[in-house]
């Protein structure tokens, strides 16, 4: 169900509390074990309201690799939902995040975070896949994260309400989750399952005809792909797709913008160290279907 601001803000204030207790404060890490859920959303809000930086952590990956972080960042504590098998990621205390519907809380049961706003503070270290060896973690400070949503090209009506899809491990969920609240936008999870494209037209297509839906996406070169290929209605139920982390295909974007002519894909690119984006290219919509497409 839908969870407005307020609410948000209440469980948020309270957890941020909590995770004072735990150890959490300025440039101290605490670590995230959540599937794509309100309470991880709630969660990466109290972490940044407690002054501490965000350790995302996937689900997926094994326990090995999850040891490996926790001990190099030196994590302070882990947020985990109850009977998550705590034990195979080593002697870290837990907290869990407030669970249950969110409708139940008071909106105007909170008070403003004693954290105030710190620029060059650490907002969260988010680890490389380490395909070249050891992961390695990034450093974000705040003041890149508000960089980020105060960018002029994601305001507007395009970005009123964003998809969040991407694991919170990879800097895209950055752009979807923090982009889309600093601005005061709404926030559409995705399941957290794997979607297969004629799921992911029935998804944002469904939802648009009920009158609601999803402005925006970001989805992977390989993810438009697929849906180009295999679901080209998906586009659609959108007004604007960023699209990026490898060669875009031409022919992807040409049958995009066959199905949906009013939709507007962006090519983007940028690695961790630049918080999700350091260049980006509009593409026109008569754009030769072959060649390398700008970035």
């Amino acid at each position: 169900g839908a969870v407005s601001y307020g609410r948000l803000a209440a469980r948020a204030a309270a957890f941020a509390e909590r995770l004072r207790e735990a150890g959490a404060g300025p440039e101290a890490v605490v670590a995230v074990l959540l599937p794509r859920s309100v309470e991880l959303v709630t969660t990466e809000l109290a972490v940044a309201w407690a002054g501490a930086a965000c350790l995302p952590l996937h689900p997926d990956w094994p326990a090995e690799r999850i040891r490996t972080v926790l001990a190099t960042s030196g994590a302070v504590a882990l947020v985990c939902l109850p009977g998550a098998e705590r034990a195979a990621y080593g002697p870290l205390p837990t907290v869990h995040p407030p669970v249950g519907d969110p409708e139940t809380t008071t909106a105007g049961a909170w008070a403003p975070p004693p954290a105030g706003p710190a620029p060059d503070r650490l907002a969260y270290v988010m680890y490389t896949s380490g395909s070249t060896g050891e992961p390695k973690g990034v450093a974000v400070p705040e003041s890149a994260v508000l960089a980020l949503a105060s960018d002029s090209r994601f305001t507007g009506a395009a970005h009123r309400r964003t998809l969040v899809h991407s694991p919170h491990s990879f800097d895209a969920a950055t752009h979807e989750i923090w982009g889309t609240l600093l601005r005061g936008g709404e926030l559409v999870l995705a399941p957290d399952e794997p979607l297969d494209p004629a799921r992911w037209r029935e998804l944002l297509t469904r939802d648009r005809e009920r009158g609601g839906g999803v402005d925006a996406a970001w989805f992977t070169a390989g993810l438009f792909a697929l849906l180009a290929q295999d679901a080209p209605e998906t586009f659609t139920a959108l007004r604007e797709v960023w699209t990026g982390g490898d060669v875009v295909p031409p022919a992807a974007v040409a049958a995009a913008l066959r199905a949906a002519p009013g939709l507007r894909v962006v090519n983007g690119y940028g690695p961790t160290e630049t918080t999700t984006f350091a260049t980006a290219h509009a593409v026109e919509p008569d754009a030769p279907g072959e060649g390398p497409l700008p970035i």
